[in-house]
């Protein structure tokens, strides 16, 4: 057994990220693999700096077409060339030599795993953990995020069919994406990996974190761009209304509300994070998908309902 994987790593203006990215792959163990490098509409000299890249095969998209559509250009290029396997691998993240080893030996084990992610830990702080693993709520709507490894463990366990994987560095079975698709373009960004990991369970296959395989992989904090919060928010709504009824779907945007609140306290009075935010809410509740307009408005009444709910 020795499956052919395409390594994606998507880089977006972060030329620096995806060099340091692309050393740590040298060291891999595991050896069968291509790297597919797509550039996502970078306006900076990512393509003139990753062209002179040796051992890649570089995709330049003329626009950013979001982390969906972007790896998505790669996972077609990938099953149109006999790949076994993808692995989605964030450009700010640096992988330990054996890491893919371990989950390809996993995946390879078990046809019946769609998706597999390894151990995320900071890049800043080695020992520090970032990911071991998600779990859909038991009423099946909503994640929680495992505080150690040794809970995610336990939930992996106890209720295989509820693991909701990262997108950071997300190995997808090729047999998995042929047959549902690739990420939902119309998250663009965030969201995409619940959304793909509960397509994943709903076609009958698993996803598993491979526990003694590992990444390391950058941390933002303080306040972000007004991108963030719009495609957080948004992405909310619009995936959650694909899964639950219209009671639950509406329970779930409460929660969301509330959930904004705290953030806006944050905000210091920034009028663009805030009108990032209501747009990301108000589109979530309308089924607005694709990338983000910052110079779009709210109509009139969801402007005053916003106003009166967020008070």
């Amino acid at each position: 057994m020795n499956p052919l994987v395409y390594i994606v790593i998507l880089n977006w203006n972060s030329f620096d990220d995806t060099l340091q990215c692309l050393k740590s792959l040298e060291a891999l163990t595991y050896k069968n693999y291509q790297i597919i490098v797509v550039d996502n509409g970078s306006v900076n000299q990512s393509r003139v700096v990753l062209g002179d890249v040796k051992g890649i095969t570089l995709i330049q998209n003329q626009t950013n077409l979001g982390f969906a559509g972007g790896n998505n250009v790669a996972i077609h290029h990938a099953l149109a060339h006999q790949a076994d396997y993808i692995w989605l691998l964030n450009s700010d993240a640096v992988v330990a030599p054996d890491c893919l080893e371990k989950m390809v030996a996993v995946a390879t084990a078990d046809a019946g795993i769609g998706l597999l992610s390894p151990v995320i830990y900071h890049l800043d702080q080695p020992d520090a953990l970032q990911h071991g693993g998600t779990r859909l709520n038991p009423q099946r709507h909503g994640v929680r995020e495992a505080a150690d490894l040794a809970t995610a463990q336990q939930w992996q366990a106890s209720e295989p069919g509820n693991v909701i994987l990262w997108g950071t560095a997300l190995l997808i079975s090729a047999r998995l994406a042929r047959q549902i698709g690739g990420l939902d373009e119309a998250l663009f960004a965030y969201s995409e990996d619940t959304d793909y990991s509960l397509r994943s369970t709903h076609a009958g296959f698993r996803n598993v974190t491979v526990f003694d395989a590992s990444i390391w992989h950058a941390s933002t904090s303080g306040l972000r761009k007004p991108h963030y919060y719009y495609y957080t928010i948004r992405n909310a709504g619009l995936m959650w209304r694909k899964y639950t009824p219209m009671p639950v779907f509406l329970k779930l945007c409460w929660w969301n509300i509330q959930r904004v609140r705290v953030t806006l306290s944050k905000f210091d009075g920034r009028a663009d994070l805030l009108h990032a935010t209501k747009l990301g809410l108000w589109h979530g509740w309308a089924g607005v998908g694709g990338p983000f307009n910052p110079t779009a408005t709210l109509p009139l009444l969801p402007r005053l309902l916003l106003a009166v709910v967020l008070r």
